[in-house]
């Protein structure tokens, strides 16, 4: 079974902070629909994610409101080619919940329903532990909570790499 490294957008690959760029990050003015929005982004980190995917054997998804928008507008900016997407809540438009639960919980029951199943590792900046009650039992995980104003650093690949790596050898034992 094909795991999901599930990767959300704002605050994962965009660090959410207003200090000057830190080095190796770029700034990109992406506008969409709902409006024109800066993304500062680690084009390394594409690099460091696409191998990651290809050396546990994951299936590189994106998680995140932007949808098939992360494909538009942030995968040409970190290098990836067309990625799979997971559908949010019924009904949504744009980047606007039109729900009264937490953005994590929104996310943790599509993540689970995309996954049918599969095992996952999710970097999310929105998601708590508590959200994803939301998606077991249906879809056994690992969430890798990220702080919106750091983004997703080489700590983060390593803990989800050893989690990645780990189903690997259960499958094999």
């Amino acid at each position: 079974m094909t795991p999901i490294l599930a990767v959300d957008v704002d605050g994962v690959l965009n660090r959410m902070s207003r200090t000057a760029l830190e080095p190796g990050e770029r700034l990109a003015q992406v506008t969409v629909p709902q409006g024109t929005f800066p993304i500062r982004y680690r084009p390394a980190m594409g690099v460091k994610l696409a191998l990651l995917a290809t050396e546990t054997g994951a299936e590189l998804t994106w998680c995140t409101t932007w949808e098939q928008l992360a494909n538009t507008h942030i995968s040409p900016l970190l290098g990836f080619p067309e990625l799979p997407w997971v559908p949010m809540a019924p009904g949504r438009v744009g980047l606007r919940f039109g729900d009264d639960r937490p953005v994590g919980e929104i996310k943790a029951r599509a993540l689970a329903v995309y996954a049918a199943g599969r095992p996952w590792a999710w970097f999310d900046d929105d998601a708590e532990p508590f959200d994803l009650t939301a998606a077991r039992p249906w879809s056994p995980g690992s969430l890798f909570r990220v702080d919106d104003r750091v983004g997703l650093t080489d700590e983060h690949l390593a803990k989800a790499r050893d989690y990645l790596m780990s189903l690997k050898e259960e499958t094999t034992t």
